[in-house]
């Protein structure tokens, strides 16, 4: 794949302008809901079938949302077609090239990449592994049947289970939990609970899933809407955490949050107003991410330009959050801002390899991407009032991810043994990245892609961006070790 267009820039701002050179043949190229539950049973639902008509310990409860009631062994068949043979890419060319799991099968998939000049299908064979019963998937996961999962899945699938059966519950009630961040399926079975908030996603708003997702944490089941944008979140424990948007009345706890942001009205307000108030939380966590960042530089004894850039960083978050807030507050009719930041469990990690870890992760890895992505929105934004926006927050989230790199060729000067412990985080957290899609709808026009769109940027900056700069940062510091 052609190296991603932002490349040169970021290769001249760390200094490796020599790096990659252009061969002739490139081209450039939150959660809510008031609904409290009071009965946690299931009474009167309909047994969920395979495809082979026998019952699969599913059921489909009254009110639409899902419970497993026992553990049974089910059809395995999927309705995804055979590989032919002539695809672009071929990790399989029959089931008995898929060994790695039972019931293991060839399939032929089409994907979207990102060309520079537009999109383009690609198509593949790959596995997939079927699940028959439990016994399949191992400790702490069950076996979901398509039918259990409504358009979640297309064959059967391993998930994380809390519970295998309400008999694990001490509500009585093993639900099974599907949510939608935008980016890609969080998909688990859970109990049940008196605190709940809702029971189905018909009591939430539309783009809202009634669940309980890991990305939040948490044990409640709450409507939660599309969040996965990526940035430097506020990780706690692997989860991003960020505050609550609140309506601002009178100058209240979100009093000067909301910039004055003006422009028309699309018909897709309410959707833009939902999604510029999730990119607000997120840069508003963003301030506190920077600051621990801070922290950690001071207690590895980094350099002073580390420190004045991490320091900075922080404030261009803080300018960030007011004009997105700005964008949701023009959208959605009202001022708003965030509520109170918890800073439970968060703690400042010193150890050079966690360090290393994280700030790949998030930073390198996620940071990168996410200025990929804010350069593909700018790029279909017609909006002048968002354009502004996109343009300010892209110009600085670049400097802040070249500080990410920046900062990791410094660790590995100090200590080139953590070269290996670097390369290890980046293939783990592009995987991750990588692999989250989305059918979710987008308003391209006023800065907001659609799932595939996202995907497809994230794909093309993984190999064309995040690819070449590691090698070189790496590369940098094998041949200064030498």
């Amino acid at each position: 794949m052609s190296r991603h267009i932002l490349l040169p820039s970021f290769l001249l701002a760390l200094g490796l302008v020599g790096c990659f050179e252009k061969k002739d043949d490139e081209d450039d190229g939150d959660s809510g809901g008031s609904t409290s539950t009071t009965d946690l049973g299931c009474a009167g639902g309909t047994a969920i079938l395979g495809p082979d008509g026998v019952n699969t310990g599913y059921v489909t409860c009254p009110d639409g949302s899902v419970d497993r009631v026992s553990a049974e062994s089910m059809d395995p068949t999927h309705a995804l077609p055979a590989c032919e043979g002539t695809e672009e890419v071929r990790d399989c060319e029959t089931d008995a090239d898929c060994t790695d799991g039972e019931n293991g099968t060839c399939v032929s998939a089409v994907e979207s990449y990102y060309y520079y000049d537009g999109y383009g299908p690609s198509t593949t064979c790959g596995c997939v592994y079927s699940c028959k019963s439990d016994a399949d998937c191992g400790a702490g996961k069950a076996c979901l049947p398509v039918a259990a999962a409504g358009h979640a899945i297309d064959h059967n699938r391993c998930v994380d289970a809390a519970c295998t059966t309400g008999a694990d519950c001490a509500s009585g009630a093993c639900g099974v939990s599907t949510y939608h961040d935008g980016c890609g399926w969080d998909i688990q079975l859970t109990c049940r609970t008196g605190s709940d908030l809702c029971r189905s996603s018909d009591e939430c708003a539309d783009y809202e899933y009634c669940s309980v997702p890991t990305y939040y944490g948490g044990s409640e089941w709450t409507c939660n809407g599309p969040n996965c944008d990526i940035g430097r979140p506020l990780l706690v424990g692997g989860v991003a955490r960020t505050a609550a948007t609140v309506a601002v009345v009178g100058g209240g706890s979100g009093g000067g949050w909301s910039g004055a942001e003006a422009g028309p009205q699309p018909p897709e307000a309410a959707l833009l107003a939902a999604h510029w108030g999730r990119v607000a939380a997120m840069e508003h966590a963003s301030v506190a991410s920077f600051a621990r960042f801070t922290l950690q530089l001071m207690a590895l004894g980094a350099p002073p330009d580390l420190l004045a850039e991490a320091h900075a960083a922080g404030l261009d978050e803080i300018r960030h959050a007011q004009r997105t807030y700005g964008l949701a507050a023009r959208f959605g009719g009202g001022a708003v801002g965030p509520g109170p930041l918890s800073l439970s469990g968060v703690e400042v990690q010193t150890d050079r390899a966690e360090v290393v870890r994280s700030l790949v992760a998030e930073a390198c890895v996620g940071e990168t991407l996410g200025v990929a992505e804010a350069h593909a929105a700018l790029q279909a934004c017609e909006d002048e009032g968002v354009r502004a926006v996109l343009e300010e927050i892209l110009a600085d989230e670049q400097r802040h991810a070249t500080l990410a790199w920046k900062t990791l060729r410094w660790l590995l000067a100090e200590d080139a043994a953590l070269v290996e412990v670097a390369r290890a985080a980046a293939d783990e957290a592009l995987a991750a990245l990588t692999a989250r899609r989305s059918e979710a709808p987008g308003v391209p026009a006023f800065g907001m892609p659609s799932g595939p769109q996202r995907h497809a940027a994230r794909v093309a900056a993984a190999e064309g961006l995040v690819r070449p700069l590691l090698a070189a940062v790496l590369g940098e510091e094998a041949r200064v070790a030498a």
